[in-house]
């Protein structure tokens, strides 16, 4: 999908996204989960290329992950704003 597109050509260490607790901050935190889903399938359906990605990614040459959580834990970072 494009979402890890991005991610892998920007060569960059993920994706931050400030909560807000609004549709926006929601819709984009469900796309990064169907990314990660997808990672994952991938991987485990023999995509080299998906897993040598995800490795220079997270800079972890050893990382294989099983479950989408595990791929998030490395790639999503969020900030919720303080209460009023």
């Amino acid at each position: 999908g494009w979402l890890w597109d991005y991610l892998r050509r920007s060569r960059t260490g993920g994706f931050f996204l400030p909560l807000s607790g609004g549709a926006d901050s929601s819709a984009v935190a469900t796309m990064v989960h169907i990314m990660c889903t997808r990672v994952v399938s991938d991987i485990k359906a023999g995509n080299a290329e998906v897993l040598r990605d995800l490795r220079t990614i997270t800079g972890e040459p050893n990382f294989t992950p099983q479950t989408s959580k595990e791929v998030a834990s490395r790639i999503f970072y969020t900030s919720c704003a303080p209460p009023p």
